[in-house]
């Protein structure tokens, strides 16, 4: 009663403004990850927004244990549950472009083998586009290995990071 009541349903009130001033903020984080992907999927004249995006790079330690690595974004946000490292088994030295192939062939196959239940189709969903760390060279590679396992008409670019340009297989001219 009395002044007690008053501090209650002040305190109340600040709880309900402070929700609502949070699902306002998210709901504005998330109209602007979506409006990042549009713009993403104009620029490179894809058919839907990539929902999933999954990013491939290679690193070695001075030209030696050569690791692929896979980080994934689900709807404009990292998924750091589902980012996988794969050894480099079958490519001596420093060389992107055989180790990309390696890294794409072993990842199709984890989509392949996903049948435990939900949790594991999703972690290997196929990607609705696919960012390879590279030029042209790394990108025609990986386009033959995606052809080569029917995912040919998969949405693929290189990223070359000098100059922050993207390559799409078969154009001559970057984004």
């Amino acid at each position: 009663r009395g002044d007690k009541r008053r501090i209650q349903e002040l305190a109340e009130r600040n709880a309900r403004l402070a929700l609502d001033q949070d699902r306002l903020r998210s709901e504005l984080r998330r109209s602007q990850r979506i409006e990042a992907l549009d713009r993403l999927q104009r620029a490179l004249g894809m058919d839907s927004i990539p929902m999933r995006i999954e990013c491939f790079d290679i690193s070695n330690f001075q030209g030696a244990q050569s690791v692929g690595s896979m980080v994934v974004f689900e709807e404009g946000r990292p998924r750091t549950g589902e980012y996988r490292r794969f050894q480099i088994r079958t490519v001596q030295g420093s060389n992107d472009f055989a180790s990309h192939p390696e890294v794409l062939r072993r990842r199709s196959r984890g989509a392949k083998a996903g049948e435990e239940g939900i949790e594991e189709e999703r972690r290997w969903a196929m990607p609705d586009l696919v960012i390879i760390d590279g030029g042209r060279g790394q990108v025609s590679a990986a386009k033959e290995v995606l052809d080569e396992l029917g995912l040919g008409d998969m949405p693929m670019v290189g990223l070359a990071k000098e100059r922050e340009e993207l390559f799409r297989p078969g154009e001559s001219e970057p984004v």
